[in-house]
């Protein structure tokens, strides 16, 4: 469980010093003459690299040419090359039943159910994706397993679950005085335990932390009317 614990820091405290909103090799446009107006004059690229101390991103042209673009908070000469996709069951059309992560992530109870553990993985989801507003999770396999004694804390069992799912996230970004929304969904196929402890407290965690699979991540343009 220690363990556990110091893995789910260091994941935390990544995300949390993270700030580059743009993954290196994504496709995206930028303006090279970092204009003031609204329409800019924009060019396809590709991110080289990220510099967090200089907070520049490297990127290359499609001529072949590479230049830095400033990062900015919003981000101003940097956008995401818009999803023209209209048929993605992860997008905009999937109608997934987000919830707001300020919500789901204080669930704290202590309930066995398959119910109890699945809003308790949510939270726990929700704390580790810390740059997404939304969130929701179908849980696409849940098989409860032999349960045994746990040996590190006499008197008290161990619930062991076999999990699959599916996360969704989103979250909306101006780039370029346009709004954009991301859409991401990973899967994650891993065995939970469910741990009684004294005085009615529990704990729920990964008995194995498998890397997650990036099923898609796209960005839409949000219509102005």
């Amino acid at each position: 469980m220690k363990q556990y614990v110091l893995i789910l820091a260091a994941l935390l405290l990544g995300f949390s010093a993270r700030s580059q909103v743009l993954k290196n090799e994504t496709h995206t446009e930028v303006d090279p003459l970092l204009s003031d107006t609204a329409e800019g004059t924009w060019k396809q690229a590709v991110i080289l690299g990220y510099d967090s101390v200089a907070n520049i991103y490297m990127v290359k042209l499609a001529d072949g040419s590479k230049l830095n673009i400033p990062a900015k908070e919003p981000e101003k000469w940097i956008r995401p090359v818009e999803d023209k996709l209209t048929v993605n069951k992860y997008g905009p059309g999937a109608r997934l039943p987000y919830q707001k992560r300020q919500v789901v992530m204080k669930y704290t109870k202590c309930n066995p159910s398959e119910a109890g553990i699945k809003k308790t993985i949510t939270a726990q989801m929700a704390k580790l994706y810390k740059d997404y507003p939304f969130i929701t999770i179908d849980f696409t396999s849940f098989k409860a397993q032999n349960g045994y004694d746990d040996p590190k804390n006499t008197s008290q069992f161990i619930y062991p679950y076999k999990i699959e799912m599916l996360v969704h996230l989103k979250r909306t970004l101006m780039f370029g005085k346009r709004q954009y929304t991301e859409y991401q969904t990973w899967e994650y196929d891993r065995e939970y335990a469910y741990a009684t402890r004294p005085g009615k407290n529990c704990e729920c965690y990964p008995q194995q932390l498998a890397a997650p699979k990036l099923l898609s991540s796209r960005w839409y343009l949000v219509p102005t009317y």
